[in-house]
């Protein structure tokens, strides 16, 4: 008990605070190397209804699948719409299309619906307006409005590319995943316990002596030579 008192009585301390504050901008920066990282490794997406279309047969995307890969200088995202996957190479050779990152003003979540004909539940009928999906994205233009509405394979793949394009914007953009949350937060306490490692050690007590354990109870062993 009087350990915990301690170690809160520490953690309030203002040069504490300060350091956590530190850590948690390091682990930022970190985990948005990665996430953009994952940009530029590319991944494929299936290509989106917008989910707030009025229209009573909304558009169709002419080709249900998008792969979008991050240019090396970060400018641009490359992409090729596809009626199927495929194995897209390296590099950008591949990816005829693309969208200037500066011109996404906001990244916008549950956005938008995947098509009738690639629904897995093919026979259930398409419901109208289109219910958006929980792992799909739009990006969005200031004058152009909608750029781009992808869904995303799994949870993990929409956090890694909802939150990369934030953190790639020029104002920093935020997380909005909790897994990227956690991630961050997760690295900073880990962080922020190895650096009190060295203010608290000297509250460990450290033996002035060994004592010596009892002789064995019998000689009949030897040391094998060593090849």
């Amino acid at each position: 008990m009087k350990e915990l008192e301690v170690e809160d009585d520490l953690l309030s301390k203002i040069p504490i605070r300060n350091l956590r504050a530190k850590l948690y901008k390091e682990s930022y920066e970190f985990v948005r190397q990665q996430r953009i990282q994952c940009l530029m490794q590319g991944a494929w997406f299936i290509n989106a209804l917008p989910a707030n279309s009025t229209a009573a047969s909304p558009r169709r995307p002419n080709r249900p699948w998008r792969f979008m890969r991050l240019d090396p200088g970060m400018k641009y995202l490359h992409y090729v719409d596809s009626a199927m996957k495929f194995a897209v190479r390296s590099g950008l050779e591949d990816l005829p299309e693309r969208i200037e990152v500066a011109s996404i003003s906001e990244i916008a979540t549950g956005s938008c619906a995947p098509p009738p004909h690639v629904l897995r539940e093919s026979d259930l009928p398409p419901t109208f307006p289109p219910m958006a999906s929980p792992l799909s994205f739009s990006l969005l233009s200031a004058h152009e409005g909608s750029i781009a509405d992808q869904i995303a394979p799994d949870q993990s793949r929409w956090a890694d590319w909802t939150d990369g394009l934030n953190m790639l914007r020029r104002d920093g953009g935020h997380v909005a995943s909790k897994e990227t949350a956690g991630f961050v937060q997760a690295l900073t306490e880990i962080g922020l316990k190895i650096k009190l490692l060295d203010l608290s050690g000297e509250m460990v007590e450290i033996p002035s002596g060994l004592v010596a354990g009892p002789p064995p109870t019998n000689t009949d062993f030897f040391f094998s030579d060593l090849v």
